[in-house]
């Protein structure tokens, strides 16, 4: 292909403690980017990948943002913590430049340019959002764990304390108030002295929202203190930071995942098996971040190619009113999007996932039952 390429920005973090979640996610995307020129490319342009490191810090992802306006991306996708997410989309917005959030939970993100201020809206996402996450754990917890006495755990970041108000009020709906609410910076390791609260509480299981090295250390401390309960958390426990940081104590941990890595679906066979060939693994790191991303790049794609454009304006009018199907490893994308409603994930379309022997599989049967037919959004299934 001689025409000049079409650029896409690929931004998260490669180093740190979301390293393995941001890897994924970049090598997601270049292997869609991969497939995509191996079969023409779009409007008979190659996609080009501008791959940047936001080292998961705010200044930092402003800084590759604007590089990236700069360097003439007409979309991008990625991001994986929600400070920074929340803060660099900003300068896409203010560009007119459609970014896809495939990875990040954060409350809020994709509702940011909405209103009458905001002639457009260029914020999508394809990952769930912790209002997603929170009404699938509080529906497990209740219904299908039964149990009655949840102690949430929760990260001072941003995303971790409206994760926690929330939960805590689905919680209070269901008739199971929260014995215990603890809170924890990022980088803390020593989680026993809120761990001996949610004991003396008589807590019968442990919420999290963190990522993986302070979740890990919650369940060593509890493995220290004896508190043998279960852990549910939001989706960071599929990464392997923590099933690898917390080892045997992993065994068990609970958390909803959009995809788990096993071959359900032919596509998702062909993408487990690309990552692996091409990656020299038997495990993705985080299989999640690698398959919202994989999808993400082809819903792009597919609103190039609807818009016959690379135009901002043209792509976020085809993204919300995307006429084509597309068959994604994670989800089938029918209508994902529409004008005042970027999110494509509902509460129908995430399972239930468990760590067994150093990987995350399905929780019960029925999740992998659920987990064949590939589900659509749910308007009806918000959160």
């Amino acid at each position: 292909m001689a025409a000049d390429p079409i650029r896409i920005g690929v931004c998260g973090p490669y180093v740190g403690g979301s390293a393995a979640m941001g890897t994924s996610m970049r090598n997601g995307a270049l292997i869609a980017i991969d497939g995509i020129n191996g079969s023409g490319g779009v409007l008979g342009r190659p996609l080009e990948a501008l791959v940047s490191d936001d080292r998961a810090d705010v200044d930092v992802a402003n800084a590759v943002a604007q590089e990236l306006v700069g360097a003439g991306v007409v979309a991008s996708v990625g991001f994986i913590n929600t400070d920074p997410a929340l803060s660099a989309t900003r300068h896409y917005q203010a560009a007119g430049i459609p970014v896809i959030v495939s990875c990040t939970a954060g409350i809020g993100i994709a509702q940011q340019f909405e209103g009458p201020q905001y002639p457009r809206n260029y914020v999508f996402r394809v990952s769930m959002d912790d209002g997603v996450i929170a009404a699938c754990i509080a529906d497990h917890v209740f219904h299908r764990l039964r149990l009655k006495r949840p102690a949430i755990f929760a990260a001072t970041a941003y995303y971790g304390e409206s994760s926690r108000q929330d939960l805590s009020r689905r919680f209070g709906e269901l008739g199971i108030p929260c014995v215990a609410q603890e809170a924890f910076k990022l980088g803390d390791r020593d989680m026993r002295p809120q761990l001996a609260r949610a004991a003396a509480a008589d807590a019968d299981i442990i919420v999290t929202f963190g990522v993986g090295p302070e979740v890990a250390a919650i369940v060593a401390g509890m493995a220290e203190i004896g508190l043998r309960v279960p852990v549910i958390g939001s989706w960071p426990i599929g990464t392997s930071t923590f099933i690898d940081l917390a080892g045997a104590q992993a065994e068990g941990a609970m958390a909803p995942q959009t995809f788990i890595e096993e071959s359900t679906t032919p596509r998702r066979a062909a993408f487990i098996r690309s990552y692996h060939e091409r990656y020299g693994v038997q495990r993705i790191p985080s299989a999640i971040a690698a398959a919202q991303t994989f999808d993400a790049v082809y819903l792009l794609k597919s609103a190039i190619e609807q818009a016959q454009s690379v135009a901002g304006e043209a792509l976020c009018d085809a993204l919300e009113n995307l006429e084509r199907r597309l068959d994604g490893v994670v989800m089938r994308y029918q209508k994902p999007f529409a004008r005042g409603d970027h999110e494509a994930i509902t509460t129908n379309v995430p399972v239930i996932g468990v760590v067994r022997d150093r990987r995350m599989t399905f929780w019960s049967e029925e999740d992998r039952q659920t987990a064949q037919i590939l589900r659509t959004k749910d308007a009806r299934c918000r959160r």
